[in-house]
């Protein structure tokens, strides 16, 4: 009932937490698809990555929800939603028998496997991954948002889990696996919207990605994903009949990504604005 309420009031997506019950999250997103609702979110602690493949999810929010399923933990323990994820941090160190030293040899082959079964099981789906490595970043360098408090006084498993997520991009990255771009960018994760693209893109180009496929991650794959929500397609390329929506740049981006950054000006459906104007846009007062 709550889903086709807001349905009617035009939303075109659903995001679903991992705190749902089995039987909660199959409500959900039964009641999604018979509404014609994107359905994107985090993998359910209570039946993992098998579970969202088997209700076809569209798009799973985050790549860091999916070292959950590198590791052993119990997924009917009765926890509150605060509480799993430190859980689940903690389930990392007692597999590597209790060490904070995660250089163990026995301990990287478990995780090998594991991440080679998770990258085959995404392979075989038309799941969507968004990217959302710098909110990992500031959370496990600065401690900042709400992720950031698992890692508080912890900096080897902060260290640890960072790169994990990184080496879990490069091998979905290298796998050919559909990504989006984006940064989780709020308050609540304590990262900045608009300059973290910026960040985001040169962490997935120093993790795997050409600047082209950094770039199409966050226009081309985009557009894909807003026409899979609103049957629209009217962004992302630059070709007749789409929104004009572009850059212009004063140098290649396709040699290095951060020359996105040196513009001459911005068009944004269908207007001009110079790269003065918009420096006075972002100036304080």
């Amino acid at each position: 009932r709550y889903i086709s309420k807001h349905a009617k009031k035009g939303y075109d997506c659903i995001k679903l937490y991992e705190n749902f019950s089995e039987r909660d999250y199959r409500k959900a997103m039964k009641a999604a698809k018979e509404l014609n609702l994107y359905t994107v979110g985090h993998i359910p602690f209570s039946f993992g990555l098998d579970g969202a493949i088997s209700v076809e999810m569209n798009e799973i929010a985050h790549i860091f929800v999916l070292v959950q399923e590198l590791v052993d933990f119990d997924r009917d323990k009765n926890l509150s939603p605060e509480a799993w994820w430190p859980y689940l941090a903690d389930s990392f160190v007692k597999m590597n028998s209790n060490s904070l030293d995660f250089s163990n040899d026995d301990f990287r082959r478990r995780l090998r496997e594991r991440t080679n079964i998770l990258v085959d099981k995404l392979r075989e789906t038309e799941i969507i991954v968004c990217t959302t490595l710098v909110m990992i970043e500031t959370a496990t360098s600065e401690g900042k948002g709400y992720a950031g408090q698992i890692f508080k006084g912890r900096k080897e498993l902060a260290t640890f889990f960072r790169n994990l997520c990184r080496d879990l991009f490069s091998e979905l990255a290298q796998a050919g696996i559909p990504m989006v771009l984006g940064t989780d960018a709020g308050r609540l994760s304590g990262v900045i919207h608009g300059t973290s693209l910026h960040d985001e893109l040169r962490i997935v180009t120093d993790c795997g990605f050409s600047p082209y496929q950094a770039i199409a991650a966050c226009t081309k794959n985009a557009a894909k994903v807003a026409k899979a929500m609103t049957g629209k397609n009217d962004f992302g390329t630059i070709e007749a009949g789409k929104r004009a929506d572009f850059i212009l740049v004063n140098q290649n981006p396709l040699e290095d990504v951060s020359n996105i950054q040196d513009n001459r000006g911005v068009m944004a459906a269908g207007r001009w604005f110079e790269k003065s104007e918009l420096q006075k846009m972002i100036s304080l007062p």
